[in-house]
């Protein structure tokens, strides 16, 4: 997640997630809670402005959307994922609401590292990192893959600057940090270039239904944070709802 003296990241929103849980709705939910990027722009932009701009002026955050991913969250690892048990051999790093969803399947879950990361220093000073055998990229040591594993529709990509900061903007240099973002959104696809062999499995159906109970289970413990999470959660579940009526 973003260090707590950033001024300005470029990220997704499950990182600044861990900063109010209210960001993780825009951030896009995982599984089957989860809402197509057009539409979420667009409930983004309509139905929820007003929240989304609260939102931002409660955390002291000004937000500038770049995009998303355009792929859903697939997870890589360095074996096949075919029950429950596989799950628990697991350990990766990742933020917000996938991170607390994986935790609940069983997955050894770690904060983001930053290389070197003080968390994982020896007393000797020796920096060590845990053992990372999966994830969200593509790498040769993880050719199993689980497609669209954790979520179904891209990420919210965001421009992400405390707002002390983009107050001491001139009105031209934020008109050019918005329009260097709306050059660059939306992110493209993510199209690998992967040389090596691959197998590429879909997580079985009785994982993938655990996975949208517990993340259900997850939003509705964040709904509760405070009255404008709770808001937010009634205006994203008003939207999903006439989407899959």
């Amino acid at each position: 997640m973003p260090r707590e003296d950033f001024d300005i990241v470029f990220t997704t929103l499950d990182a600044v997630a861990n900063l109010h849980p209210g960001f993780a709705y825009f951030a896009g939910l995982p599984g089957r809670l989860g809402m197509p990027d057009a539409e979420r722009l667009r409930w983004m932009t309509t139905a929820s402005a007003t929240l989304w701009h609260e939102l931002q002026t409660t955390t002291g955050f000004t937000c500038l959307p770049a995009g998303n991913t355009r792929h859903g969250a697939d997870l890589w690892s360095n074996q096949p994922i075919t029950c429950s048990r596989d799950l628990t051999a697991l350990s990766l790093a990742c933020d917000g609401v996938p991170a607390k969803v994986l935790s609940g399947l069983g997955v050894t879950v770690h904060g983001d590292i930053a290389i070197p990361d003080h968390r994982f220093a020896r007393p000797s000073g020796i920096d060590t990192q845990p053992i990372l055998n999966a994830g969200f990229e593509a790498r040769e040591d993880r050719p199993y893959c689980a497609p669209n594993a954790i979520a179904q529709h891209g990420r919210s990509l965001m421009l992400v600057m405390r707002r002390r900061a983009w107050e001491h903007l001139s009105s031209a240099q934020r008109d050019a940090f918005m329009h260097t973002v709306g050059i660059h959104a939306p992110h493209p696809a993510f199209n690998e270039t992967i040389t090596w062999s691959t197998r590429r499995n879909p997580l079985p159906a009785h994982i993938a239904n655990v996975r949208d109970r517990v993340t259900e289970a997850v939003v509705a413990d964040l709904s509760t944070h405070d009255a404008l999470t709770r808001r937010i959660n009634e205006s994203y579940f008003a939207a999903l709802r006439i989407l899959t009526a």
